[in-house]
């Protein structure tokens, strides 16, 4: 009655949070699902996907983290482009794991995220590997920002915000095999 759409109860747990910010997000106003949808789950038994989440927001990298832990990712993130691109060179190196998927914010400060595709792409095509997919995160969701972001090397394009179902269909498209092959 008082103007808010959701509230907290502390001590707050991630779950308690995610719920309540996703809740404030949906049109019918009612409460999340708790149940996964059915794909999400069969992705979940025995696959550990790794994601490497880039956004200089806290609070978009905030949801997003819950979002694909929640789809059974671990996530490792960086704040701007620079930072995703020092990641690689260490994967590369073998001094850190490879990661299975790259969601990559566009306008980031330092190194935007299609400076940072381009950049990436040169490090793994000087080496004749094959890159893992890059996915353009970014709230403009017109065609010419999709296109600009398919010929900066980006593999994909997610539009937020973006929900639990856009994640599931995301992992499915691009980890999908890999998800089946580890359940198997």
């Amino acid at each position: 009655s008082a103007g808010f759409d959701a509230y907290l109860v502390r001590p707050v747990r991630p779950q308690s949070l995610l719920a309540g910010i996703e809740s404030s997000f949906a049109e019918s106003r009612e409460p999340a699902p708790i149940a996964a949808p059915p794909r999400e789950r069969e992705l979940r038994i025995g696959t550990q996907i790794s994601v490497l989440l880039v956004e200089d927001n806290d609070i978009n990298a905030l949801l997003a983290r819950c979002l694909l832990e929640k789809a059974g990712c671990t996530v490792r993130a960086c704040g701007n482009g620079r930072e995703a691109v020092e990641a690689f060179r260490h994967i590369l190196a073998g001094n850190e794991a490879p990661v299975d998927l790259v969601l990559m914010d566009l306008h980031m400060p330092v190194l935007d995220g299609l400076d940072a595709a381009r950049a990436i792409r040169q490090l793994y095509l000087a080496r004749a590997l094959k890159c893992p997919p890059i996915v353009a995160v970014t709230a403009n969701a017109f065609e010419e920002d999709r296109r600009l972001c398919l010929d900066a090397g980006m593999d994909d394009y997610l539009t937020k915000p973006f929900d639990r179902e856009d994640v599931s269909r995301l992992l499915e498209r691009w980890c999908g095999d890999k998800g089946d092959t580890r359940a198997a």
